[in-house]
């Protein structure tokens, strides 16, 4: 999964992938009477079942895109790509594994890569959403937030309801300080998908960077709502409450925070703040030491000034 992360306490983005490897790569037949197999050990018997294939036939172009997908399934991505190679050496039209070679560059880390697959997809079918969804992620990964922007734009011209359209180009929003943009991008994927948590949990930090903590509030406890687990969430919510003044609900949150993830810098932080303002000085310094020694720039800075090592 592409990821972007914004500068700030209230800017933790998550973003939504734009393919997979198909289930082409889970080939063979079962059998009801034998014991259910791992995902793992169904991708591992597709390799093996391709493999011999290829050793009959090395020009089988679908033998190479099945063992790729199964091997992009295991995050096996260099041998994903490797196969999508040979793939694609025999016929460089193959558009199917030209997605799912883009994805696997990317998610090896290849961006600029990904983003010539996904250009040569859209030389062969312009209107291909998947690969300019992809293409806009693929970009904003590499930092071109522009061209990114116009990536998913179209993608929302040619589907004006492909809500993960609109959650990303929010997250690019986002990270051009464009928040009341990324907001009403937020809103549009909501209206499509009330569920979507990370639509909630990336609109929450939006109104933090906008000042609008009763609304972070608001969406953040929604984002818990549909997934009790997301930190990020957490932390939005207690930084609001301590914006606030409801310092002992924002210790809450951070401590929740932190039980799901003990190296949550920004919940340190956070933390840290609050027992500031308890007038609880020992425990705020140690707080803001943790959040230092996991990297925050913030926590070191305040450190600094204070004159504390950490």
């Amino acid at each position: 999964m592409y990821r972007f992360f914004a500068v700030g306490l209230f800017l933790l983005m998550t973003v939504v992938a734009p393919l997979s490897p198909t289930a082409e790569a889970k080939s063979g037949t079962s059998n009801p009477e034998a014991p259910a197999k791992s995902d793992a050990e169904i991708f591992r018997d597709a390799i093996k079942e391709q493999t011999e294939i290829i050793n009959k036939n090395p020009k089988d172009v679908d033998a190479y895109y099945r063992r790729g997908n199964a091997y992009a399934n295991l995050k096996e991505y260099k041998k994903a790509i490797d196969d999508y190679d040979r793939a694609l050496a025999i016929n460089p039209k193959e558009r199917r594994v030209l997605l799912n070679r883009a994805n696997s560059r990317g998610k090896f880390g290849d961006h600029k890569g990904a983003v010539e697959d996904y250009s040569k997809v859209l030389e062969l079918k312009p209107t291909d959403t998947t690969a300019l969804y992809g293409r806009c992620l693929a970009r904003a990964a590499s930092g071109s937030f522009d061209d990114a922007i116009k990536d998913c734009s179209r993608v929302i011209e040619l589907d004006n309801k492909y809500a993960s359209a609109y959650v990303n180009r929010g997250s690019i929003y986002s990270n051009l300080g464009k928040h009341k943009d990324a907001i009403a991008d937020y809103s549009e994927a909501i209206k499509l998908n009330p569920k979507s948590e990370v639509a909630y949990y990336n609109r929450s930090s939006e109104y933090g960077a906008i000042g609008d903590y009763k609304n972070v509030i608001k969406d953040a406890t929604t984002a818990l709502e549909l997934d009790p687990a997301n930190d990020g969430a957490l932390a939005n919510r207690g930084n609001a409450y301590l914006k606030l003044g409801k310092t002992k609900e924002a210790i809450k949150d951070f401590d929740l925070a932190l039980a799901l993830n003990p190296k949550y810098a920004v919940a340190y932080f956070g933390r840290g703040a609050a027992y500031g303002k308890l007038g609880d000085k020992m425990t705020a310094i140690e707080d803001y030491k943790k959040a230092a020694r996991l990297g925050l720039i913030p926590a070191q800075e305040f450190l600094k000034s204070q004159n504390v090592k950490w």
